[in-house]
């Protein structure tokens, strides 16, 4: 099961290392598969609700995952624990991009690129 139902609705905050300076819609097409650049990873408690927000169903993200990796060599997005693995994670890689459920209090690292 990815994520929970009672996560579904909780707004998110979208996060990218720091300096990259994307748009929360440019961290949706990074989720989308639509950018190379962006190394997108997921967050377990938070994944039905950015699936909501980006219109695709588990099944559709998958498969689509599948196929960017096959066609285009982009990595399939890590799927993480929580809001302090995802923090970590694009903190400490150039490109990564997130979502966690509230602004981080550390944005060493990290820049927040929008709120749903």
């Amino acid at each position: 099961d990815l994520g929970n139902a009672n996560e579904s609705d909780r707004p998110l905050v979208f996060i990218c290392h720091k300096g990259l300076h994307y748009s929360k819609a440019e961290v949706s097409y990074a989720f989308k598969g639509y950018l190379d650049e962006p190394r997108p990873v997921d967050n377990k408690k938070l994944f039905s609700s950015m699936l909501k927000t980006i219109g695709y169903s588990s099944e559709k993200y998958k498969k689509m995952w599948d196929k960017m990796s096959f066609r285009r060599a982009l990595f399939i997005p890590k799927m993480l624990e929580n809001d302090e693995a995802v923090v970590r994670e694009v903190a400490s890689n150039y490109g990564g991009v997130g979502y966690v459920s509230t602004t981080p209090d550390n944005l060493n690292n990290i820049e927040v690129c929008g709120k749903d």
